[in-house]
């Protein structure tokens, strides 16, 4: 910008964000259980398989979401694309812990 370039922050960051959300959704199915990173609830840190099988739709989820806000940032307007990417940004998260609880209550149940 110093020197007279018109860099477009308002669209490069979010292109940024976007793609840090396809590496970690790439990197989320690979994750082992532990107490720092990941889809940390009781279901989760209780039961490994539980574990693998919630990080591996959240790496798809977040890949996806990822993917659609990449599209969404570089074709709509900022005052689009925040809300549908919060959005976009939620369900990925949501999910993923939903679907946890869910397979914890069925393994349990079959025990």
């Amino acid at each position: 910008i110093g020197l007279g370039y018109d860099f477009g922050f308002n669209k490069v960051i979010p292109v940024m964000i976007c793609i840090l959300f396809m590496f970690l959704g790439n990197l989320m199915g690979t994750v082992r259980p532990n107490w720092f990173l990941g889809i940390r609830t009781p279901w989760t840190l209780d039961n490994d398989e539980v574990w693998k099988q919630t990080h591996r739709l959240a790496g798809k989820l977040w890949f996806a979401a990822g993917g659609i806000g990449l599209i969404l940032a570089l074709f709509t307007p900022a005052s689009v694309f925040n809300p549908l990417v919060l959005a976009l940004i939620l369900i990925a998260s949501i999910i993923p812990v939903i679907y946890s609880f869910l397979i914890f209550r069925e393994k349990t149940k079959s025990v």
